[in-house]
């Protein structure tokens, strides 16, 4: 929805190049809307990054805020954080959000059961959505262990985990993540 792009703006100095990546198309052109004329280079592309090939760039700083927890299947989520980490140019910041719902009391209670023939995983929760007409939501909840196999995957360093957002500041689960820059050889 281009709020990324936005924050960026407010908190960085010079031109900045944007690249957002969405599914949905109604979020890129709100996207659009909202950066048009703020960043130096603006471009929007359409991708379902569980079926398609990400763009052969390599960018300063990835993020993915907002999807890992929709994202069934562990080592589906471990790939995709292995791919995101393929595109961080040395030197570079990979920076994703998991959504700690589960250790909220609000959102626990709008977990509904599965159907007895689905095959889940630990943590995979269908919530009630609660947004007009009735809507289920696959969500996962990533907890500390998960979070620590997906920051030993990247094969990148770790800069800093944190938890921020929400009433009580925890809601979702950050990690930094950095790709070394390039060891330069020595000068003989």
């Amino acid at each position: 929805n281009g709020r990324f792009g936005l924050f960026l703006r407010q908190n960085l100095d010079g031109p900045i190049a944007y690249h957002g990546i969405d599914s949905d198309a109604t979020l890129l052109d709100f996207a659009r809307q909202s950066l048009e004329g703020v960043l130096a280079s603006v471009r929007l592309t359409r991708l379902d990054v569980l079926q398609e090939p990400f763009p052969d760039d390599v960018y300063s700083l990835v993020a993915l805020f907002g999807v890992i927890h929709h994202i069934p299947g562990f080592e589906t989520r471990r790939w995709l954080i292995q791919q995101l980490s393929t595109l961080v140019a040395p030197g570079g910041l990979l920076v994703f959000a998991s959504w700690c719902f589960f250790e909220q009391p609000r959102f626990r209670q709008r977990i509904v059961p599965w159907p007895d023939d689905f095959v889940i995983e630990r943590h995979d929760y269908l919530l009630d959505w609660r947004r007009g007409a009735h809507a289920l939501r696959y969500c996962h909840y990533v907890d500390d262990a998960e979070h620590g196999q997906l920051l030993s995957t990247s094969g990148l360093t770790l800069v800093d985990t944190y938890r921020a957002d929400g009433k009580d500041g925890t809601l979702n689960h950050y990690a930094i993540l950095q790709r070394p820059s390039s060891v330069e050889e020595p000068q003989n």
